[in-house]
């Protein structure tokens, strides 16, 4: 008798979704790539040291004229040794205004130069087909511009320090822009907030850390409904968090289960409450995404509820 009114208080079989690995389906958190540009486009662009008026005829292996002063002002084209030839603006015998310059090695820039430096508004071009529009300042990818890779179709467009992706910026992964973060930047690396949709259509708006999700913020999963609210760790779900699946859509109230709680490396574990669709509710411990330890079941038996606690529950 006492055990059949037992399993009369046991809790409604209701099916509870569960939080899968990053790597599985049907809902991962999707990893992100730690470089998302060659590492040959990667580094700051630094034009070599530019010639001095009395190195001139040591450096200088031709003009495009006759004339070989060296303190010249104006419109000349003169290759070096080593092959780099500068085409455009000299003053004083030296590159100033606006101009080409192509390494040997076929990289070339195109635009402003200020006392043999590259500075100003210009385009690098390198022999992969890669492009860069925008400011330069010693040398270096420097202010706004927009670099377009050749290796991948990726486009990045924002603000850019000695060479770096660092400030506010937009990257783009495909030509059709369905793939792409807009956000801030450290260092070539997504840190700080910024907003991610991935080729799948899912989208984490929040915190970044060293291109990782990492802090606070939402992930929501393409066509599946599933949302995630809260902590992050190094690219997954990590302390305090609320995580949702809609159930039936079809209605005008939706119903979902939720969970609300504490997370340990992507899974639940501590202390949580899981709301049913059907208007159940657990709370207590978890652990591995389990229920575990104490807990107390709170489920409808008609117009009442009923609560069960139990000193384990797995």
């Amino acid at each position: 008798m006492g055990a059949k009114s037992k399993a009369s208080k046991e809790p409604p079989k209701v099916k509870e979704e569960e939080i899968v690995a990053e790597s599985e389906e049907p809902a991962p958190v999707e990893q992100e790539a730690v470089e998302e540009v060659p590492s040959a486009v990667t580094p700051p662009i630094i034009l070599e040291t530019p010639i001095e008026a009395h190195l001139a005829q040591i450096v200088i292996e031709s003009f495009g004229d006759e004339e070989k002063d060296p303190l010249f002002t104006g419109e000349r084209t003169v290759k070096y040794h080593g092959g780099h030839v500068y085409t455009g603006e000299f003053e004083d015998g030296k590159m100033h205004g606006e101009g080409e310059y192509t390494w040997a090695h076929g990289l070339k820039y195109k635009g402003d130069f200020e006392n043999n430096v590259v500075s100003g508004m210009g385009t690098y071009m390198w022999p992969d087909g890669s492009v860069y529009k925008g400011d330069v300042e010693n040398g270096f990818r420097h202010g706004k511009g927009t670099f377009y890779c050749a290796d991948n179709p990726s486009i990045y467009s924002g603000e850019w320090v000695h060479g770096k992706r660092t400030g506010s910026g937009k990257i783009c992964y495909d030509k059709d822009e369905l793939s792409y973060y807009i956000g801030d930047w450290v260092d070539n690396k997504k840190c700080g907030r910024g907003f991610r949709q991935y080729p799948s259509g899912s989208t984490y708006e929040g915190e970044w850390f060293e291109n990782l999700r990492h802090g606070q913020g939402t992930m929501r999963w393409a066509g599946t409904g599933e949302c995630y609210t809260g902590q992050w760790n190094m690219g997954i779900q990590h302390g305090e968090g609320t995580q949702t699946w809609m159930v039936d859509t079809s209605s005008q109230l939706p119903l979902k289960n939720e969970y609300k709680g504490q997370w340990v490396d992507g899974k639940r574990e501590g202390l949580g409450v899981f709301s049913y669709a059907s208007g159940a509710r657990y709370e207590g411990e978890w652990k591995d995404n389990a229920k575990h330890g104490y807990g107390k079941f709170f489920f409808k038996d008609g117009p009442s509820s009923q609560v069960i606690s139990r000193t384990t529950v797995s």
